[in-house]
């Protein structure tokens, strides 16, 4: 009887591994008895994560992956698949905790980037959350990962969930990863994160950029941020008041650099910069107002529905205004001047004409009048507005919905505006593969 075997990629993920030192930084960093153990703890991470990428079954049926495969070709003579069950594969998880997970991962880092000469000039952080189904009732013991809800990224609200950490090169090569628990804020992690940097890529020997979304700006981290030990890139968070003044602040000098497309293809944004010096929380910061030809569109969206509230509501303050008659015309003046004050929006364009009408003049003495009354009439005023969107004023908005704002604490002296914009840019297309033919390069 002839028994087919497939291995697949399994035994190219397999010879990488060994390549890259895996097994062996594995089987040195955490604690097992060679003589009593079939498989060593690097053999059981290896082969969970060559399952990770093969198959993804969940733990208790990991050795199915393996059924047809060449099990002794992959990790050693005796080794069958019945040998890569839950239980052996989930001590080998045990070792992993025991030795500190984010140590031995650094570890790893340091190897293969010193094994494949990677360089590491920036550094992107960010989180996305893992959504899972059950009870995870982690609450009474404070070392065990916490599944709770929190701040969902993948839209489920509904369930509980962990997150994810992770640091990437600016060639998006992961080199910091962090389990966190489910309410675990990016703002809170970003600050622990800071702090622990200086661990992470000690063997570059040189001080990396910090690239990071909008999280990262709060009092606490530019504390950090501060003593200059940490440069960085970020994009400045709308809910400062100072982001939108410094966008006004660019429309009003218009001192604009421009910067052009930062990509090849046909449908690339061409950008122009203006980079503004400020204040913030006692230290000065370089900030740079980025304007994209793609507008964005979440903004003029919401651009829109305010217009399109705005104006219904002024349609309705009018209509109730050119209802109202005068006795003269100087009260219609005066109370036109005092609508436009109430309401003065630049985003519409109002006008008016004052119309004369006949009033039937009140008779002196009321009820019914006598036989033979001839009614009088005296002359009436009453407004004729007419409004309009001011295209002008809507489109500069427009083009302002489409700005945002870096900050950084990168000197202006050697480093370009461009080195921000694209650096940054860089990694929000990594990070942010679904915003890639909007307002990414």
């Amino acid at each position: 009887m002839v028994t087919v075997l497939y291995d697949g990629p399994a035994p190219v993920l397999n010879s990488l591994c060994e390549q890259l030192g895996v097994r062996r930084i594995l089987d040195t960093a955490l604690s097992w008895d060679e003589t009593q153990c079939l498989l060593s703890p690097g053999q059981r991470i290896i082969a969970l994560l060559i399952n990770i990428l093969l198959k993804r079954r969940p733990l208790y049926k990991v050795d199915e992956t393996y059924s047809n495969m060449d099990t002794e070709k992959l990790f050693g003579p005796g080794i069958s698949w019945h040998c890569l069950n839950d239980d052996a594969l989930a001590r080998g998880l045990d070792k992993l905790t025991e030795a500190d997970p984010e140590k031995v991962y650094q570890a790893l880092v340091l190897e293969v980037l010193s094994t494949e000469n990677v360089t590491v000039d920036a550094l992107h952080a960010d989180t996305t959350s893992v959504s899972v189904h059950g009870e995870y009732d982690t609450d009474e013991d404070e070392t065990v990962l916490k599944l709770t809800f929190g701040y969902s990224k993948d839209k489920r609200p509904d369930l509980k969930q962990m997150m994810y950490g992770l640091g990437v090169t600016q060639h998006g090569i992961p080199v910091i990863g962090e389990v966190l628990d489910g309410n675990k804020s990016d703002v809170k992690w970003n600050k622990e994160l800071l702090k622990k940097l200086p661990e992470y890529l000690q063997a570059e020997g040189k001080r990396l950029v910090y690239v990071a979304d909008a999280a990262l700006i709060s009092k606490d981290n530019l504390r950090i941020l501060s003593t200059g030990e940490h440069p960085f890139i970020s994009r400045f968070p709308g809910r400062f008041k100072l982001e939108k003044e410094l966008i006004e602040r660019a429309w009003q000098c218009g001192e604009w650099q421009s910067l052009g497309a930062l990509a090849q293809r046909k449908d690339a944004a061409r950008y122009r910069v203006c980079s503004i010096e400020e204040t913030l929380y006692g230290h000065r910061y370089r900030f740079l107002v980025v304007n994209s030809t793609n507008l964005d569109r979440r903004r003029t969206k919401g651009l829109q529905k305010r217009l399109d509230e705005a104006e219904e509501n002024l349609e309705k303050q009018l209509a109730k205004l050119g209802k109202r008659q005068f006795a003269c015309e100087p009260d219609a003046h005066e109370a036109w001047r005092a609508f436009e004050r109430e309401h003065n929006d630049p985003c519409f364009l109002l006008e008016y004409q004052i119309e004369t009408q006949k009033k039937r003049k009140k008779r002196e003495h009321p009820g019914r009048p006598p036989g033979g009354y001839v009614p009088e009439y005296e002359k009436a005023y009453r407004i004729v507005p007419q409004m309009k969107r001011n295209a002008e004023y809507v489109r500069k908005e427009e083009e302002k919905a489409s700005c945002f704002v870096l900050i950084s604490n990168l000197s202006s002296k050697g480093i370009t505006d461009e080195y921000i914009l694209r650096t940054y840019k860089t990694f929000y297309v990594k990070s942010h593969p679904e915003n890639r033919s909007e307002t990414v390069l």
